[in-house]
């Protein structure tokens, strides 16, 4: 007799052989520590921009950004550990390989990936390095070394534009390819080869990934005193994020030198 066959089948393995299917790509690590830095970024140039060089508020954005040097340092971990898509190895790339990318799309003839494209690559390499360096020249800037201002403000507006980038390739990627990657990073699927699919979303590093996240914040929070901006983390000398608070001696002839 022929054996019944089994109820468990998933859509990717009902696809015929070498056609695209639902497939998983990015597992939960990757897409929580995506949106994180998404957010605190956001929120950092958000605070710069918007608010007073002595408000408490622009000091608000010196923590955000030491919050997204936490969710970068994750990211980088991961990185190295975590699944298929997610690893430096199966993105990183020359810039002979991102020419020959970019000619291609230009002419019409680049080729769909599951995972990073060259164009990608050099945008996500570019947004977990910056924030490293801002987070240097913004603490270089509270010791009253001017000569960081101009390019802590560059790496921002760099980074920025990297964002910008990244967005402008998305688009250009959903309109050519319509594989579903502009939700991808939601949903962790997109349109694939059942192959290039990983087999797990890593439910517990993620959870790691969340309580380390947010254990750093809430210590950001609760060590931060935006008054006089000043951080006064367990077992570290207190830093001056920024300008004093105006509590300190020498404020009033300062407030009166600004005048």
């Amino acid at each position: 007799m022929t054996p019944p066959a089994s109820s468990s089948t998933s859509p990717a393995s009902l696809a015929p052989e070498g056609a695209d299917a639902s497939i998983r790509v990015w597992d939960l690590p990757t897409r929580l520590l995506h949106w994180a830095m998404a957010g605190l970024f956001a929120a950092s140039f958000g605070l710069a921009t918007l608010s007073s060089e002595h408000s408490p508020a622009f000091r608000w954005h010196m923590a955000a950004g030491l919050a997204l040097v936490g969710a970068a340092a994750l990211r980088v971990v991961w990185g190295f550990m975590g699944s298929r898509h997610a690893r430096f190895r199966s993105f990183l790339c020359g810039p002979g390989t991102l020419l020959s990318y970019l000619a291609d799309a230009a002419r019409g003839r680049d080729k769909r990936q599951a995972g990073h494209n060259p164009g990608a690559a050099f945008a996500a390499m570019a947004l977990l390095l910056l924030p490293f360096g801002l987070v240097a020249t913004g603490l270089a800037m509270s010791g009253r070394k001017e000569a960081f201002e101009d390019l802590h403000q560059a790496l921002a507006y760099g980074m920025l534009a990297a964002v910008m980038a990244h967005l402008a390739g998305l688009a250009f990627h959903a309109i050519r390819h319509r594989d579903r990657t502009p939700s991808s990073m939601v949903t962790g699927r997109k349109l694939g080869r059942p192959e290039e699919g990983i087999a797990s979303v890593h439910p517990l590093p993620a959870l790691a990934a969340l309580l380390l996240l947010g254990g750093w914040g809430s210590l950001l929070v609760r060590s931060f005193d935006a008054e006089r901006g000043l951080l006064s983390l367990p077992g570290v000398a207190p830093i001056q994020l920024g300008e004093g608070g105006g509590h300190g001696p020498g404020h009033e002839s300062e407030a009166e030198d600004d005048d």
